[in-house]
């Protein structure tokens, strides 16, 4: 729970579905190694779950390739 105009820092590894070839997000090693979205979520997946959480400003202020 945070208090009002709280904020939540969250450090995770996401995938772009674009960028990576079909034969990697298809590829069981990739599944189970969480390369192809089972613990590392599409970018948009994550900020969705984030907001379904209840924050409503959510931000992405760094990548790293």
């Amino acid at each position: 729970m945070l208090r009002p105009a709280g904020k939540l820092c969250v450090a995770d590894m996401t995938v772009d579905e674009d960028e990576l070839p079909a034969e990697v997000l298809t590829h069981p090693a990739a599944w189970s190694g969480c390369t192809a979205g089972v613990s590392a979520l599409i970018e948009r997946d994550l900020v969705r779950k984030l907001g379904k959480a209840g924050p409503t400003e959510i931000e992405i202020v760094d990548r790293r390739p």
